[in-house]
């Protein structure tokens, strides 16, 4: 049966075929609509395209989906890998989809409405255990990994004169997450209880990163928490003209949180990532590229060994810091669910 490609992505199979840059595909893709199920003529015969759900157009999810979707497309026209083309999956277009963040990515995977997606580790954790804040409506549990792309990192910023010099010192304090990061909220909550700060002994709000470092700058907000690369852009700036300090997850404590919840993992903001702060101990949760356990595991596995080629290394590090970030070494670092076979597969075949 013949079924009309949208006229975005007819654009996309005809400038692939032509042997344009995949990175400046993706934009019409994006919001080409659903994906098709079947070719429109028997030149696309073997055209397969695959969506990888991420986060609003301003979102750093966004910009690491098309970095992933350049890394694993190889549509067909393209030249070969072994003549120094894309080193994707053979007839593959991947795509980034805007969507309404991580809660939304696990949901539509679990309801069969995307391929897949990204998340954070926590997110993706208490989606698959139907725990925190998937308890009223349940496990999803044909969530699968297929990689830790990178670690973000737990950021709780104060003032440097502030004299809050540990998480218990919040007790009384105005704290702010930022807007539109649902795990944060889970994770700083996890934080504070396990430094014995009751939800009751604080006020918590949420904002825009640019309305946040404005407040922090102003003295009229204690604390934020914030949980992404280090260092953050706006934070930096923020620490040239109000000296900030950084509060630690470290000690017992620390180690106790990480036992408990297995998609927490060590982390490091080094001396100096903010103008006068000293190396902090800190938490570190991963960006997990998420598939559905019914997705084929050749398809799987070939998605893997698309990401970790090394010939795509140059797609990766054009982003930076996220893309720079995403390296093999950390693949299978803090997943708190399980593997996709395919995925299983490809790492098994890297021990060897």
């Amino acid at each position: 049966m013949r079924v009309e490609q949208p006229s975005a992505v007819r654009y996309v199979v005809r400038a692939a075929a032509r042997g344009l840059a995949l990175a400046t595909l993706l934009a019409a893709a994006t919001v080409a609509g659903p994906m098709v199920t079947g070719p429109s003529s028997a030149a696309e015969e073997k055209i397969r395209f695959f969506r990888i759900g991420t986060g609003s157009t301003d979102a750093p999810q966004f910009i690491l989906g098309g970095l992933i979707a350049s890394a694993v497309s190889n549509p067909p026209g393209t030249r070969a890998c072994e003549r120094g083309g894309n080193c994707g999956v053979p007839g593959l277009i991947a795509v980034a989809q805007t969507t309404d963040g991580s809660i939304h990515n696990v949901e539509a995977i679990g309801g069969g409405r995307l391929e897949s997606a990204l998340s954070p580790a926590d997110v993706a954790f208490w989606a698959y255990t139907g725990t925190g804040m998937f308890q009223a409506q349940g496990a999803i549990t044909n969530l699968r990994a297929v990689a830790n792309l990178y670690q973000g990192t737990l950021q709780i910023i104060v003032r440097a004169e502030s004299g809050i010099d540990s998480v218990d010192d919040l007790k009384g304090k105005r704290i702010s997450l930022i807007k539109g990061d649902p795990g944060v909220a889970g994770t700083a909550r996890l934080v504070l209880d396990a430094f014995g700060v009751k939800e009751k002994q604080v006020t918590i709000e949420t904002a825009s990163l640019d309305e946040v470092t404005a407040r922090l700058a102003a003295g009229t907000l204690d604390a934020v928490f914030l949980l992404g690369a280090s260092p953050t852009a706006e934070i930096a700036e923020l620490a040239k003209n109000a000296p900030i300090a950084l509060l630690p997850i470290d000690g017992k404590t620390g180690a106790m949180i990480r036992r408990k919840y297995p998609f927490l993992t060590v982390d490091i903001v080094p001396e100096n990532a903010y103008r006068g702060v000293d190396q902090t101990t800190t938490i570190g949760v991963g960006m997990l590229w998420l598939v559905s356990a019914e997705l084929d595991a050749t398809l799987v596995h070939d998605l893997a060994r698309a990401l970790w080629h090394q010939s795509n290394r140059a797609i990766l590090n054009s982003s930076d810091p996220v893309g720079r970030s995403i390296r093999p070494t950390t693949a299978l670092v803090g997943i708190p669910i399980p593997l996709h076979p395919g995925a299983e597969r490809f790492y098994a075949e890297q021990k060897r």
